[in-house]
């Protein structure tokens, strides 16, 4: 069984060794048995086997001003313990731990494989993101509000799939996990399991192309297609990079 529960088959060649497995009847072959892993990647820190010792974040020319943890009131006998705590495993999956207070970063660590200079996967948290443009686009009256319908936003392809429950979804529904496409992500066997939109050449054109499971704003079922399609609303759109550059305030990039 995966994480998700969901039954995985493994298939193996003549020479009994495993190829591969199946989900869902799609099958998903070995590429390679070559790949290696830093130790960085199964160890939080190797720098704290004789224990932590904090530093200043660096100044660099992000627009955000750092400062010492001693001057800002914070408990360091509590820092440099979380710090422990991370390294040994007690708090697993920690990547990054970044505090501001009083406008300045105080407190910059970093685990595993991270660095400030390596690009973190958002993952769920740009749903938030484009849900905060939306709101920029409407404030400047980029459009005119959440109701607006999103099939018309995407001309360039022939949605599959067409009925007037699908061109009555607005960015409204897209936002809320509400726009009614079969797109159950707790069964496997739906039309839009997000493994399989993984595995298609377009996600939008997925999406786009899902059949409905029911009428538009009644029920919530999350979905990042939803995001994706309320994400590319803006594509061939020249405020989209004023947009763009709206959210991004100074210093974010070292939290993402």
């Amino acid at each position: 069984m995966s994480k998700a529960q969901e039954k995985l088959q493994f298939y193996r060649n003549a020479s009994n060794k495993v190829i591969g497995y199946i989900l869902d009847n799609t099958h998903f072959k070995l590429l390679s048995k070559n790949v290696s892993f830093t130790k960085q990647l199964w160890y939080a820190r190797l720098d704290t086997a004789n224990g932590y010792q904090y530093r200043q974040p660096k100044q660099v020319a992000d627009g955000l001003l750092t400062g010492h943890v001693a001057q800002s009131g914070l408990d360091t006998a509590l820092l440099s313990q979380m710090v422990r705590k991370i390294s040994n495993g007690t708090y697993p999956n920690v990547h990054s731990v970044l505090i501001i207070k009083d406008g300045k970063l105080v407190f910059e660590e970093y685990f595993y494989e991270y660095t400030r200079d390596k690009l973190h996967e958002l993952r769920s948290a740009t749903k938030s993101f484009v849900s905060a443009l939306a709101g920029i686009a409407i404030d400047k009256g980029y459009l005119p509000s959440t109701d607006v319908p999103v099939l018309s936003f995407f001309p360039e392809y022939a949605i599959a799939n067409i009925t007037d429950d699908k061109k009555q979804i607005t960015l409204e529904h897209l936002l809320t996990n509400q726009s009614g496409l079969d797109c159950d992500v707790t069964r496997s066997d739906s039309p839009g399991a997000e493994y399989k939109m993984n595995t298609s050449d377009d996600w939008v054109k997925f999406t786009l192309d899902l059949p409905m499971l029911e009428p538009p704003g009644r029920i919530g079922r999350y979905f990042s297609g939803n995001t994706i399609l309320a994400g590319r609303l803006w594509k061939n759109r020249p405020r989209w990079p004023y947009l763009t550059l709206t959210i991004y305030w100074p210093g974010l990039w070292r939290a993402i």
